[in-house]
C-alpha cells in the first residue's frame, strides 16, 4: 500500500506540474491528501514491524520525524525552486523525488503481508470502547487546534510582532527544528508513559497558543513561544500512535 500511495503522490505532483488549468491542480492536491491519509494510517504500524519491540518507540520517532523536517527543509526548498524556476519545476521535482522513495520502498524495505483483515465492522466495534473514543477526540482536537491556529502564525508575526519576511523564515525554521527535537524526545518516553506524553504535548501547545497574543509582541517572546509549541506538536504524532 506504501508503493500504491507514492505512486499516487508521483501522479499528483506530475499532474500539478502540466496542469492547464486551476481545477486539475484541485484535482492532484485530492490526491495529495489522500497520500497523506493513507501514510498516516500506516506508517506508525510499520515501526512494530521492522524493529525488536524494545526500540518501537525510537523508530516511529523517526518515521514521524518527517513531518517537521519537512517544514524545515520541504517549504524552504520548494519556495527556493519555485523562484529560481517556477511552480512548474517545483511540482516536477517533487514528483521526481517520490518516484525515488517508490523505488527506495520496492528495494528496500521486505515484504510485510496482512497480519489479519480488517472490515468495517471491526472498526465499528473499537468505537465501542470509550477510550478508543476518548483518544480519538483528544487527538481530533490537539491537531485542529494545532492547523486552525498555525494558519495565523506568519500574519501574526508580520502584523503584532512586525517581522521582517527574513526574520519570519528564520522564526519558522527555528518551529520546525524545534519539531524534530519534540519528535525524538516524545519518541525516547512514549513507550513508558504515553499519556503523559501526549497530554503534556497537548497542555504545552496550549499554553504556547494562548500567550502568543500576550507575549508573542515582542520577538523574544514569539521565538520561545513558537520553539515550545514545536516541541509539543513534534511529540504528538508518536503519542497518538502509540
Amino acid at each position: 500500500m506504501l508503493c500504491a500511495f507514492m505512486l499516487l503522490l508521483a501522479l499528483a505532483n506530475f499532474l500539478a506540474a502540466a496542469a492547464p488549468d486551476y481545477w486539475l491542480v484541485l484535482t492532484s492536491r485530492i490526491m495529495v491528501g489522500i497520500t497523506i491519509g493513507g501514510f498516516w494510517s500506516i506508517g506508525a504500524g510499520l515501526a512494530e514491524r521492522l524493529v525488536p519491540p524494545v526500540s518501537v518507540g525510537r523508530a516511529t520517532a523517526v518515521i514521524f520525524s518527517a513531518v517537521p523536517l519537512g517544514s524545515v527543509l520541504g517549504v524552504p526548498a520548494g519556495t527556493l525552486i519555485g523562484d529560481l524556476a517556477g511552480w512548474r519545476t517545483a511540482f516536477t521535482v517533487m514528483g521526481a523525488l517520490a518516484v525515488g522513495v517508490l523505488v527506495m520502498l520496492l528495494l528496500l524495505v521486505p515484504p510485510l503481508p496482512p497480519i489479519q483483515t480488517t472490515r468495517l465492522g471491526v472498526l465499528n466495534g473499537m468505537l465501542h470502547s470509550a477510550s478508543i473514543r476518548f483518544a480519538l477526540m483528544l487527538t481530533f482536537l490537539v491537531v485542529l487546534a494545532h492547523f486552525g491556529t498555525y494558519t495565523y502564525v506568519t500574519p501574526f508575526l508580520e502584523q503584532v510582532t512586525h517581522v521582517g519576511d527574513g526574520l519570519i523564515t528564520t522564526f519558522l525554521l527555528l518551529y520546525g527544528a524545534a519539531g524534530i527535537l519534540g519528535n525524538f524526545l516524545g519518541g525516547a518516553w512514549v513507550a513508558r508513559c504515553p499519556r503523559t506524553v501526549l497530554g503534556l504535548a497537548a497542555g504545552l501547545i496550549a499554553a504556547a497558543t494562548l500567550l502568543l497574543p500576550a507575549l508573542g509582541r515582542w520577538d523574544a517572546g514569539a521565538v520561545i513561544l513558537l520553539i515550545a509549541w514545536g516541541v509539543a506538536y513534534g511529540a504528538v504524532p508518536v503519542a497518538s500512535q502509540t
